[in-house]
């Protein structure tokens, strides 16, 4: 699943799908993973089924990659001289 279906980095984990069918059988296939290596998810942290997500001063859509419009607004807001 690493780098096809799933990112992973440091206690994130990322799947990334096409469509909610694909979703699905990606998650199914991390939360047996996950069972068989005894080994647990934080429900708080977990978001299921979203088009988009911020991450790493990212914006992961189903359009690509983006930067985070937040963190170069105060690029276009610099004063010109």
């Amino acid at each position: 699943m690493l780098f096809k279906s799933a990112i992973v980095y440091l206690d994130d984990i990322l799947i990334l799908s096409r469509n909610f069918s694909d979703h699905y059988k990606h998650l199914h296939m991390l939360v047996q993973k996950f069972k068989e290596s005894n080994l647990r998810m934080n429900g708080k942290k977990c978001n299921f089924g979203i088009d988009h997500v911020k991450y790493i001063e990212h914006i992961l859509s189903k359009e690509g990659i983006a930067i985070d419009p937040s963190k170069t607004d105060v690029i276009s807001l610099w004063p010109r001289q």
